[in-house]
């Protein structure tokens, strides 16, 4: 899937491709690989690059997942890094864990706000956020303060499998 701003053309994107450690950004879809997502069936709450690159060699199956990079507060810059399983016994990928709504359920709709749900109601309700609204290609994506603005409102825009490497269920 594309990861969509729901008031533009514009994606999220991983700057200068799939490599652990890179960061979200803002940019004009263009199908790129770096542009391609998908909810992880193993780990339903986390987003992963729907292309395996091998580069996350550390991940789970080599996957990348989006991730806050650590900090796991308001305004994290968002990033990739290795996916790690997140289980009902373990909090080791609380900076892996989104979902869509205040269940914490993965965004099985069209559209919506990603949350960081942490194994438990979102933590301080932080949530996928464009800092100003500024669309400029580029600007970062990072976590915010949950609070309905048009910078919080994402599509979940299905990607035809034939252009991804990976199978996937969306």
């Amino acid at each position: 899937m594309n990861i969509k701003h729901a008031d533009s053309n514009k994606c999220i994107d991983v700057r200068g491709g799939e490599r652990k450690g890179n960061k979200l950004q803002i940019w004009d879809c263009n199908g790129g690989e770096n542009q391609k997502f998908a909810w992880w069936e193993i780990s339903p709450h986390q987003i992963h690059l729907a292309a395996v690159s091998g580069e996350c060699t550390d991940g789970v199956q080599g996957k990348c997942c989006v991730d806050d990079l650590g900090s796991l507060g308001k305004g994290s810059q968002l990033g990739v890094w290795d996916c790690h399983i997140i289980t009902a016994t373990s909090n080791s990928g609380g900076n892996q864990d989104w979902g869509c709504d205040n269940q914490g359920d993965p965004c099985d709709k069209e559209s919506g706000v990603i949350k960081n749900w942490s194994m438990g109601p979102p933590v301080g309700q932080l949530c996928f956020d464009i800092p100003g609204g500024d669309l400029t290609n580029g600007n970062i994506v990072w976590l915010w303060d949950c609070n309905g603005s048009p910078n919080q409102q994402w599509i979940f825009e299905p990607v035809e499998k034939s252009f991804s490497r990976d199978i996937v269920v969306v």
